[in-house]
């Protein structure tokens, strides 16, 4: 099983989180986005940080009725040189998520392969961290016979170096931390 650090950000710390974004015209996300990366510079001191994420596929109209995942995955890749301060960090994060949503459609696939880059079967091209961000299920999972609050769910097996879950909704934001220990060492979380 892949090592998985969780956290739930304590009520006051996402109180903070929530008005930073609101002051810089950002979501809860960019805000989490800008931090995490803060920290990939700092851990593994490379100025040119770049993430994927996963984005739904599903913002246009004519797509409503289609059946199946129509998943794709955005690469935001961010310059932390020049010791920016955090609000320049968001700026420019918030910069890039907004051009990288801009073109979300391009597949994943079209860009690796026009770009090219050098494949490596370990490592997937253009990033080795991935931030998968979602809201939290509201409801009950109701299944004849089964008592749902026993059930403990596996992390999923990591594909990235390091993977970082936001669980997100007003007032409670979850982290979840899964990483492959042959590639990376245990996060301090």
């Amino acid at each position: 099983a892949a090592p998985l650090e969780t956290l739930s950000l304590p009520n006051d710390l996402v109180h903070g989180i929530e008005t930073v974004a609101r002051h810089h015209n950002a979501t809860v996300f960019m805000v989490l986005l800008a931090a995490f990366k803060l920290l990939l510079m700092r851990r593994y001191g490379q100025n040119d940080v770049a993430v994927g994420t996963p984005v739904a596929g599903r913002d246009r109209p004519e797509l409503e009725p289609v059946v199946g995942l129509l998943l794709n995955t955005l690469v935001l890749r961010t310059n932390l040189a020049g010791n920016p301060t955090f609000a320049e960090l968001l700026k420019r994060v918030r910069g890039t998520t907004l051009d990288a949503w801009a073109y979300q459609d391009v597949p994943f696939d079209r860009l690796v392969a026009e770009l090219s880059p050098t494949r490596d079967a370990d490592h997937p091209p253009f990033f080795d961290v991935l931030v998968n961000a979602f809201g939290r299920w509201n409801g009950a999972l109701k299944l004849a016979g089964l008592d749902s609050d026993s059930i403990q769910l596996a992390p999923p097996p990591p594909k990235f170096g390091l993977t970082l879950y936001i669980q997100a909704q007003p007032g409670d934001i979850g982290l979840g931390l899964v990483y492959r220990a042959d590639r990376l060492a245990a996060p301090a979380v």
